[in-house]
């Protein structure tokens, strides 16, 4: 493969910054080569989202939402992201802000399965071995399915070398959510379902947080209307 030298910027820059080398200049022009530095799709500071970045792959497994899309993460937060960007972009334009930027920690903490036990739990607190925690790697298969090395975890580096801490997880397609049909009763609407999923129920108030239902795990559900409320949302959720 020939072409001209692509330059990122290091040591005179680091990501669209100046990076405080000593002695480097701080400019997009290589001072050695004369080549013009690209800035990267994405930045972010240390005090806003996480210390050291883990690069990933693009999605090319059998989950056609995630197809093309691109995961990485953050070792010291145990944070991960998705990002959905066009490859066809001029690199000209490149500027640390490109593309669109989801945090899925979350949800897949929340999706977390054990095929060997039903008791599995999972959960977003590092300090617990509970969930994704410290993910310092990425790997795929010849299927493109997505992997999650996850080093362990603690809230200290001690923490995070813990023998036996470390955990691999494997991203697989869930079922589709069945179709959610409801009846009017007048002063309360019956939700019915099929398959293995849970009711969930939220307000339209910013702040609002997802929640599951009162005996949502089984279909069919009797919800009361409280008129107090303008807007409310129901979702079905696995695993239940």
């Amino acid at each position: 493969m020939s072409g001209p030298p692509v330059d990122y910027g290091w040591p005179q820059l680091e990501a669209t910054h100046g990076s405080n080398v000593p002695g480097a200049p701080q400019t997009t022009t290589n001072p050695f080569t004369g080549v013009i530095a690209y800035y990267p799709l994405r930045e972010w500071p240390h005090t806003a989202a996480g210390n050291a970045a883990i690069g990933g792959y693009v999605y090319r497994g059998p989950i056609p939402e995630l197809q093309g899309k691109y995961f990485y993460a953050d070792f010291v937060t145990g944070k991960i992201w998705m990002l959905d960007f066009d490859r066809n972009t001029n690199p000209d334009t490149f500027k640390g802000t490109n593309g669109i930027l989801t945090e899925v920690t979350s949800l897949w903490n929340s999706l977390i399965t054990d095929r060997s036990t039903n008791n599995y739990s999972s959960d977003t607190n590092l300090a617990t071995q509970k969930g994704i925690d410290h993910v310092v790697s990425f790997g795929e298969d010849n299927q493109g399915n997505l992997y999650i090395v996850d080093f362990g975890y603690g809230t200290t580096f001690d923490g995070q070398y813990t023998a036996n801490a470390g955990e691999i997880f494997e991203l697989v397609p869930g079922p589709l959510p069945p179709t959610l049909t409801w009846t009017n009763l007048g002063s309360s609407i019956r939700f019915a379902w099929s398959g293995n999923f849970k009711l969930q129920a939220r307000t339209n108030s910013i702040s609002a947080n997802w929640a599951d239902y009162p005996g949502g795990t089984n279909s069919p559900v009797t919800v009361p209307l409280d008129l107090l409320q303008q807007t409310a949302f129901f979702r079905l959720l696995w695993p239940p």
